[in-house]
C-alpha cells in the first residue's frame, strides 16, 4: 500500500523555504543584537569599572576586564550599581539609568565577553 500525502513532498520544501529564511535571518538579527549588547557593557565596564576590577589591581578580588568574569554571580554586579545610594562605582556619580538598563540585559542574556579579549581602562 502506498502512503499518501496531501502535499507532495516537493511542494512542502519549496512552501518552507520562505520559513527557514525567515528564521535564518531572525538567528542572525539575534546574533547582531547580541554583539551590540556585549560592545555596549564593555563600554559602560571600561568606563565605569575596569579602572578597579582588572586583573592587575582586582578590588574586593573582583575582576570583569576579560573572560571568564572574576565574579561568583554576575547578578551582584547590577545589585551593587543600581538603587538610590548603589555601592558602586565608589567614590565616582553613580551609573545612568541608561547604563544600569545595559549592563541588566547584559547580566541577563550571560554576562558574556569575548574570548581573549582584554577590556581596557579609560586614558584620561
Amino acid at each position: 500500500m502506498k502512503a499518501s500525502f496531501p502535499i507532495r513532498f516537493n511542494r512542502v520544501g519549496s512552501a518552507n523555504r520562505p520559513c527557514w529564511f525567515i528564521l535564518a535571518a531572525l538567528f542572525v538579527g539575534s546574533a547582531i543584537a547580541d554583539d551590540e549588547l556585549i560592545e555596549e557593557a564593555i563600554f559602560v565596564l571600561e568606563q565605569n569599572c575596569i579602572e578597579c576590577h582588572n586583573a592587575d589591581d582586582a578590588k574586593g578580588e573582583i575582576t570583569l576586564d576579560r573572560a571568564p568574569l572574576g565574579v561568583n554571580d554576575p547578578a551582584m554586579i547590577v545589585e551593587v550599581i543600581s538603587g538610590t545610594d548603589p555601592e558602586m562605582p565608589k567614590d565616582r556619580d553613580a551609573l545612568l539609568e541608561e547604563e544600569i538598563e545595559i549592563l541588566k540585559k547584559w547580566v541577563k542574556a550571560g554576562a558574556k565577553l569575548p574570548k581573549g579579549r582584554i577590556l581596557e581602562k579609560p586614558e584620561e
